[in-house]
């Protein structure tokens, strides 16, 4: 059986090599910003982008390859007064997503959705918030001119250099962090002999 990620996150890949779990990069033809808005929540929203995503990577692969594959989609969402924070467009943008951390906890969802052969879709959502201290507008400004706020949904990731230095606190799925959760992903290497000895 043999290990796809339909994700080009550096996070999740990363987290997949730190546990030595053999994998390959599954390319998805989702477009993300079209279908944010169709959804009623933010749970949802990340549920059904993941299966879009793993559903498209699947279709890379010949009937052959599928029958001896499980295949992983994710998505990740920051949510914020009421709102679905997609990646910002701009450093105008990116400033007033990162503004609204110097006096809130942000909350990001994570859905995971698992392909196995022969069984039905495993789809799942996640949830983290973390909040930031020590905070200031011109920690704010130094990240924004970076520009690596404009790869993330929300302005961060939570292994971001940003996040790294003023998160302290975090409450919920440990690895949201890596916008991955192992709690559904777990019992599926293990069923398929493919989580790697702790030794």
């Amino acid at each position: 059986m043999e290990l796809y990620l339909a994700s080009s996150s550096p996070a999740r890949a990363d987290l997949l090599s730190k546990l030595n779990v053999p994998f390959h990069i599954l390319k998805h033809s989702v477009n993300e910003e079209e279908l944010m808005g169709k959804y009623s929540s933010s749970q949802q929203m990340v549920q059904e982008l993941a299966k879009a995503k793993a559903l498209s990577g699947s279709s890379q692969l010949s009937p052959e390859a599928r029958a001896e594959a499980i295949i992983i989609g994710c998505d990740t969402v920051n949510y914020r007064s009421g709102k679905i924070m997609g990646k910002p467009k701009n450093d105008e943008e990116a400033q007033k997503m990162l503004e609204y951390l110097l006096t809130s906890a942000d909350t990001a969802y994570t859905g995971i959705c698992v392909l196995e052969p022969g069984m039905d879709p495993s789809v799942q959502a996640f949830c983290a918030e973390y909040r930031f201290d020590n905070l200031t507008q011109e920690d704010i400004a130094q990240y924004v001119r970076s520009k690596e706020p404009l790869k993330h949904a929300g302005g961060y990731s939570p292994m971001t250099k940003f996040a790294l230095t003023f998160c302290t606190t975090m409450k919920g799925s440990f690895q949201c962090i890596y916008s991955l959760p192992m709690e559904l992903l777990v019992p599926v290497l293990r069923r398929n002999e493919l989580l790697p000895s702790l030794e």
